[in-house]
């Protein structure tokens, strides 16, 4: 088993409910997992060895060999360093925690963790620790595998905003991530004349409804903070920049409410958060502010195909958010997610020379945030040195390196 206990960044991990799947017959995500909570079950073809160190031939008409992989297992080494497609599914068998790694993110990710590399190499050395089973496969419920249209050429791993947990019926506890607590911000503060009820139809089950939408026109700009946030007089636009379906819970900022281009329909996510969640979002409480930029998380890479810089944003959010509850811990841990999203976005992602001003200057921020001050120095002088950038964003820029220069006692 691998000492997970060596495992210090946990940014990149992902939550599975009971019964979903890791991975399906056929993928071509060339991904390895390490279980780091919960359990799965599996076939013995889908790891690197059986219990003596070889792998266990399989007759067609007999039942499979499953393996339970329990935490420190793992599983999917073929796939990640043969480009080898499972041969069956991986169902969580109770709620998983666990870390995917590509080809792609394995080295970024053993360059931050080294132990772990140690660790992965003394575990295939040792063979197969999984526990064994014989069963009939045919008893194991194992959701359908995603129809194919054509082959696409294997994308880098993204990294994982800790999604919400998908369990059925659970409502408003399964939506908000652990370590949300209870918050009694007040948002009867806000000017209510700089704010309106604006009508909507849901792209996704034709449900017309209002939402509540500021007059950006009536905004006055008092100042931005360190943090590349503004603060506006009389009301916080945050607060109110979801659009959220009332009937289906379809939720995306509101540049993009109307044009999801993935489904034409609501994705089935959704109906995991009916239990209790309705009454959330009917309230004006920060509950439901919460909820809201959740469910926009949870829908973004379900109904959009270019989703991560739409995600990135919505961490950061989340982010000020929790800054506004005063909630250090959960600040900083969205903060993380933040800017592992806009990490990969940066990396990834091809962006016009005055974005790419934009997200250097963000990735500065938040590696000064997080006390990363090489990092945040480096992002932030190439934000400052853009040639194609804003003169604004080049005197934000040249602020923070001064912050950083003032923290590490190099001024």
């Amino acid at each position: 088993m691998i000492d997970i206990s060596v495992i210090k960044d946990f940014s990149c991990v992902k939550k599975y409910s009971k019964g979903s799947a890791l991975v399906q017959a056929g993928d071509e995500s060339c991904t390895m997992f390490i279980i780091l909570k919960g359990s799965v079950c599996t076939t013995m073809a889908n790891t690197a060895s059986g219990p003596a160190g070889k792998k266990e031939q399989k007759d067609n008409n007999s039942s499979d060999t499953m393996v339970i992989i329990r935490p420190g297992g793992r599983f999917g080494e073929e796939a990640l360093f043969f480009g080898k497609k499972p041969t069956a599914a991986a169902i969580a068998l109770e709620e998983v925690v666990a870390l995917p790694l590509s080809i792609d993110m394995i080295h970024k990710f053993i360059k931050k963790e080294p132990e772990l590399a140690f660790e992965i190499m003394k575990d295939l050395a040792r063979g197969s620790s999984h526990e064994v089973y014989e069963v009939d496969t045919a008893k194991i419920e194992t959701p359908a595998p995603p129809r194919r249209t054509k082959k696409r050429k294997a994308e880098p791993a993204e990294p994982a905003a800790e999604a919400p947990a998908q369990e059925t019926g659970s409502g408003v506890s399964s939506l908000f991530p652990e370590g949300h607590g209870s918050y009694a911000l007040n948002l009867d503060s806000q000017n209510r004349e700089l704010l309106m009820e604006k009508k909507h139809v849901c792209p996704l089950c034709k449900n017309r409804f209002t939402a509540t939408a500021v007059r950006f026109s009536k905004l006055k700009a008092e100042y931005t903070d360190r943090n590349l946030r503004t603060y506006y007089k009389g009301v916080e636009p945050l607060y109110f920049d979801i659009v959220t379906c009332t009937k289906c819970f379809y939720s995306a900022l509101p540049e993009a409410f109307d044009t999801p281009d993935k489904t034409k329909k609501p994705p089935k996510i959704l109906e995991n958060y009916k239990n209790g969640l309705s009454s959330v979002l009917d309230s004006s409480n920060i509950d439901s502010v919460f909820a809201r930029h959740y469910l926009a998380v949870a829908c973004a890479p379900l109904c959009f195909r270019k989703h991560h810089l739409m995600v990135a944003k919505l961490l950061m959010k989340l982010r000020r958010i929790y800054h506004d509850c005063e909630d250090g811990a959960m600040e900083k841990k969205l903060a993380k997610q933040s800017l592992d999203a806009y990490m990969y976005v940066y990396q990834n992602v091809n962006t016009d020379p005055g974005l790419d001003q934009q997200l250097c200057l963000i990735i500065g921020e938040l590696c000064f945030f997080l006390e990363d001050y090489t990092t945040a120095r480096k992002f932030l002088f190439m934000a400052k040195t853009n040639k194609a950038g804003s003169p604004a964003l080049k005197r934000q820029a040249e602020d923070l390196i001064e912050d950083v220069l003032s923290a590490t006692g190099k001024r």
